[in-house]
């Protein structure tokens, strides 16, 4: 029987990932927490204290079709016979675009993805794979937020990527506002929503089809999101409660502490990864006890 520790861990989703890249700030600490302040601090790098082989796959801003071509790259490039995947899919309401202007609804090289491109920093715990100068991107995602992030620039939120290269991102504001107006909406995805054309059955088939390709696959996997929002069809509630129909024994209810909590918790959008300290323990301790309970199926 393999020992969890001794696997290759892949965490995989999106910003509620990506706190090893940036120091905790003081302002983001629960008063009551006396510690010292540091990215080490992250729930990602607390598990990789304990689970050495462990990797983070995560972009800031994905939505679940970023997140599914991610793992895609990672199976594609990365699969080892140890594989094990954390899978945190994206809480809706999130959407992916072409940057001109074409709606997609398939999976895409994900190392042409804007998300993807400027959020590698050769960080320990990343797959190692960079950018190429020669490839530019072709797609972005975003979420309800994404343009205070671009108008606040930097400073203002602690997000890296879009509010870190407000430059770049520019063209791709203009390029949006050109779609849908310059009046209301936050982003592409508010407009979409409001005028009924975002897709939550689609959101609820591409996470269907994550955890699918992994069974397929025999990469044994958790899974879970932060956030449940949104009816995908009159049976299920969320898309978790449609994925769970099949895959109920590996879902991680990581909203309420896979059952330590009575309430869900509160996120907040100025954490670096949502999470105040004191969460970010909690969450390393309730994967790492999924991790210590996880045993390999008889085959």
């Amino acid at each position: 029987m393999t020992n969890t520790k001794d696997m290759d861990i892949w965490i995989v989703g999106d910003s509620y990932c990506h706190g090893y890249r940036t120091a905790v700030k003081e302002y983001q600490l629960n008063k009551r927490v006396k510690k010292d302040v540091g990215s080490q601090y992250d729930w990602c790098l607390m598990l990789k204290k304990k689970y050495k082989k462990l990797k983070v796959g995560a972009i800031t801003g994905a939505d679940n079709l970023t997140i599914s071509s991610h793992l895609n790259h990672i199976i594609d490039n990365h699969y080892t016979e140890n594989m094990f995947v954390i899978l945190l899919y994206a809480a809706p309401m999130r959407d992916t675009a072409r940057l001109n202007g074409i709606t997609e609804y398939n999976t895409f090289d994900v190392t042409e993805s804007l998300n993807w491109q400027v959020s590698r920093y050769g960080h320990e715990v990343e797959c190692g794979c960079m950018p190429d100068p020669n490839k530019p991107p072709t797609h972005t995602s975003f979420g309800s937020g994404w343009k205070h992030a671009f108008l606040n620039q930097k400073g203002h939120w602690p997000w890296e990527g879009f509010a870190a290269i407000p430059e770049d991102m520019k063209p791709i504001v203009e390029d949006i506002e050109n779609q849908i107006g310059t009046e209301a909406y936050d982003s592409m995805t508010d407009y979409k929503h409001f005028k009924g054309l975002w897709n939550i059955q689609h959101e609820a088939e591409t996470v269907y089809s994550m955890l699918a390709k992994m069974t397929v696959k025999k990469i044994p996997f958790l899974w879970g999101s932060a956030k449940h929002w949104y009816k995908p069809y009159d049976k299920f509630v969320t898309i978790a409660d449609y994925c769970r129909k099949d895959f109920n024994s590996s879902f991680v209810n990581i909203d309420y502490l896979d059952g330590a909590k009575r309430q869900h918790n509160d996120y907040s959008m100025f954490y670096v990864n949502h999470l105040n300290l004191e969460q970010n323990y909690e969450w390393a301790e309730m994967f790492d006890k999924r991790l210590q309970n996880w045993r390999q199926p008889i085959a």
